[in-house]
């Protein structure tokens, strides 16, 4: 699945649900629960073999849209938001110094 189809989804739990804002784990778990997968009747295997054919969302699809999303909508930020922006710039100085 591409971004686009998750951003309505990954938006509402946002917007709803304040600890999805700062954890892509939390955040995957709604929206698992959204696409009514109830992840505590799937084994392991079963749900890896999910994500490899791509019968469930991405994870990394979701976080990607988390991250634009909150790039563009302050209000769907979360309390860490700053914190990791302020840690971003250090990385990119850290990184040119290579």
């Amino acid at each position: 699945m591409k971004i686009k189809k998750y951003e309505k989804r990954v938006s509402a739990i946002l917007l709803n649900k304040a600890k999805a804002r700062d954890c892509d784990y939390v955040l995957y778990g709604f929206i698992l629960l959204a696409y009514n997968i109830d992840i505590t009747t799937l084994s392991t295997r079963d749900f890896l073999k999910g994500l490899h054919s791509k019968q469930y969302p991405s994870f990394e699809g979701v976080g990607r849209c988390r991250r634009k999303l909150q790039e563009k909508h302050k209000e769907l930020r979360g309390t860490k938001w700053n914190a990791r922006h302020a840690e971003q710039e250090k990385v990119k100085t850290e990184i040119n110094l290579f």
